[in-house]
């Protein structure tokens, strides 16, 4: 049985922002209150975990990797608060493999690379609620996402959802799609 989530259909914008995260593009997906957002995060997040899944088991059976993948593994879903991240199905930034428990210096960005074997896995990161997050510790969080993806030769993709566009350096993302209202 179909949850009301999935029967729901995606309007054109919607759409968009699934097509921008599919590419593997970086996508900061904004809108007012009620415009559809987590919506189509959901979506999102579905659609990349069972693309970033078939990609997996593909590897896996070219015996690329070590063991058969986990679908949800590859797109690490990511909130500032434990009930922000409870309504998206995902973990607070905080939590493994993020930095750790919240500390008065930068010392905890260094544990994000300590878990190694789980950012291996990770091909897409979601940050939902993006305005909720102090804005010098996203910076470290994010330059350490980069360290990481240095390190491994890859590119972890990033998908940052929320209210307050105007609050995020530009820089790091390639598209921002803004969610009318209906």
């Amino acid at each position: 049985m179909e949850d009301a989530s999935q029967a729901a259909t995606l309007d054109w914008r919607q759409q968009q922002a699934v097509d921008i995260a599919l590419s593997g593009k970086n996508l900061f997906l904004t809108g007012g209150p009620g415009t559809g957002k987590s919506f189509t995060l959901r979506h999102i997040i579905d659609q990349l975990r069972t693309k970033h899944y078939a990609e997996r088991l593909a590897a896996h059976a070219g015996g690329a990797t070590e063991g058969p993948p986990r679908r949800a593994d590859s797109v690490l879903v990511t909130a500032p608060t434990g009930v922000a991240a409870i309504l998206v199905g995902g973990q607070t930034l905080f939590a493994k493999p993020g930095p750790g428990k919240p500390l008065p210096t930068t010392m905890m960005f260094g544990n994000m690379w300590g878990n190694k074997d789980k950012w291996r896995k990770v091909r897409t990161v979601v940050v939902d609620e993006i305005s909720m997050v102090d804005g010098e510790f996203f910076e470290w969080w994010h330059a350490m996402l980069q360290k990481i993806n240095m390190l491994q030769k890859i590119k972890i993709q990033l998908i940052v959802c929320g209210l307050a566009a105007a609050l995020l350096e530009p820089s790091w993302h390639q598209h921002v799609l803004t969610l009318p209202y209906s």
